[in-house]
């Protein structure tokens, strides 16, 4: 941060913010913590945009990849259940025999 006083850090905080919206505007993503992070790093000339889009873009296609393999992975996994529940299902009661 550049700025000591508490209205520096907060105009800090607000441009970070109102940038963050207009990057998620911009690409269509939903804004996380790691975009905010990412946009203090353009404000404060540590980062350039281009790069930072295109490592977001990266992240967010993984996250995409990774929500879909888990989609899958549960659906698989409901079939399996559907297919096995026959083999669950008593046909007759089980006798209960007291012990002697």
């Amino acid at each position: 941060m550049i700025s000591h006083s508490e209205r520096g850090v907060e105009t800090w905080f607000y441009v970070a913010f109102i940038g963050t919206l207009l990057m998620s505007l911009y690409t269509g993503y939903e804004p996380s913590t790691y975009t905010f992070a990412a946009m203090e790093l353009i404000m404060g000339g540590q980062a350039r945009y281009e790069d930072v889009a295109a490592h977001l873009a990266r992240l967010d296609r993984e996250k995409m990849l990774a929500r879909k393999r888990r989609a899958a992975k549960k659906a698989a996994k409901q079939k399996c259940l559907k297919r096995a529940a026959p083999f669950f299902k008593q046909k007759r009661p089980m006798a209960i025999h007291a012990p002697r």
